[in-house]
């Protein structure tokens, strides 16, 4: 089940909380499903993730977690990630147990907004070692579509998919 994509920065991933939690883009291009389909998912033993990333020599790599669940919206989508394997390094876990957070909706520990300063939304927590939903294309210092442990933070993904699955 594909729940977010990023390919060509033709959707704009800079939106609010009701905006992330409801789902936005197409899914024949860029999209988020949206936190409340995702809690629902995991919810219902959608448990493996994965994550593909493409960098800009067509190169892929791929991050699997063995365990990964949102909660719902009245635990601000808290999310918990463990039981790595790939060829990404793991940029994901450092994420385990934080909120969602958006400009509009800060629930990171940082003293600033990390969705703000960071121009996307995610499980941040002071601020980022991955931001899948950064701003498309922007090489500045870890405001683009990060993944830290292969790229680093000045280096923005070309193409990014993230999936679940039953076990």
């Amino acid at each position: 089940m594909l729940f977010q994509r990023r390919m060509d920065g033709s959707v704009n991933f800079w939106r609010n909380w009701t905006e992330y939690e409801n789902g936005f883009g197409y899914k024949e291009s860029e999209f988020w499903l949206g936190n409340r389909k995702i809690a629902e998912l995991t919810g219902k033993g959608y448990s493996h993730l994965r994550i593909e990333m493409m960098d800009h020599d067509c190169i892929w790599k791929y991050a699997e977690y063995s365990t990964f669940a949102v909660d719902n919206e009245h635990k601000k989508y808290r999310m918990h990630v463990s039981g790595y394997n790939g060829t990404a390094g793991d940029s994901f876990s450092y994420h385990n147990g934080m909120y969602f957070s958006t400009y509009d909706n800060d629930n990171d520990v940082s003293s600033s907004n990390c969705g703000q300063v960071r121009h996307g939304a995610w499980w941040y927590r002071s601020c980022h070692k991955s931001n899948l939903n950064g701003e498309y294309d922007n090489t500045d210092y870890s405001d683009g579509i990060n993944w830290y442990h292969w790229k680093g933070f000045y280096f923005s993904m070309k193409e990014v998919r993230m999936m679940l699955r039953k076990p």
